[in-house]
């Protein structure tokens, strides 16, 4: 979410807000959503007692950035990977197929659906609760990290693009224009720092924002400046 902000004033847009949640608590559960209670936190195992205070000031800042006090407040769109764990399913599906000649575990078909549908249980349930709140909201997937278990990255994003059409939430990836031979992202398009020795292609730059943002506000509707 960093990058689209990054990437925002290249295209001559106000964004609001910022990441609230790093992937590695998502991946733990550290935020959930309860439809009375709305978005909660929670302590995951190993991670220090002030992590959800921490979590409850970003996205307290996030909505005063946006002039709301709460989600229902908000006047502008919401543009979210909130529990998105696709990198994770897709990452455990490697060595398996759907394809029973396949020189891989064979899993079926409704197995796959039905392990998708599990692990997107409360980001779908998130996103229906917004658009019930008469809210604009565009869902974007993560920057693809690696070649494990690309088919099932793959079939996760259309599986997960049919649910959202359904309930009137577009979903935009950049997984057909900023994907490296190999897995990762092109070197324009990642923010190629480095981090104790690792060059970093699995987070996108202001260029990567700009470009996924683009394509968000296509589907919105919303005008913006030309790069």
């Amino acid at each position: 979410m960093w990058a689209l902000k990054e990437g925002a004033s290249t295209l001559g847009v106000d964004a609001k807000g910022g990441a609230i949640v790093p992937a590695r608590l998502i991946n733990v559960g550290a935020a959930r959503f309860h439809p009375d209670l709305g978005l909660t936190f929670h302590l995951p195992h190993g991670e220090p007692p002030q992590i959800v205070n921490l979590l409850r000031t970003r996205l307290k800042d996030a909505l005063e950035e946006a002039g709301a006090s709460s989600f229902r407040e908000l006047q502008i769109p919401i543009i979210t990977d909130f529990g998105c764990l696709i990198r994770l399913v897709a990452v455990s599906l490697d060595g398996f197929s759907t394809d029973p000649d396949a020189d891989a575990q064979y899993i079926t078909s409704d197995a796959l659906a039905a392990y998708i549908d599990d692990s997107s249980r409360e980001m779908f349930s998130f996103l229906e609760w917004l658009k019930k709140q008469d809210l604009q909201v565009c869902f974007v997937t993560p920057p693809p990290a690696t070649d494990k278990g690309r088919w099932a990255w793959i079939e996760v994003e259309r599986t997960l693009r049919e649910k959202l059409d359904a309930i009137g939430v577009p979903l935009v990836s950049s997984l057909d224009w900023a994907e490296a031979e190999g897995g990762g992202l092109k070197e324009e398009f990642a923010s190629m720092k480095e981090v104790r020795g690792i060059v970093d292609t699995r987070h996108g730059n202001a260029k990567y924002g700009a470009r996924m943002l683009a394509q968000c506000l296509d589907v919105l509707g919303i005008p913006y400046k030309e790069t």
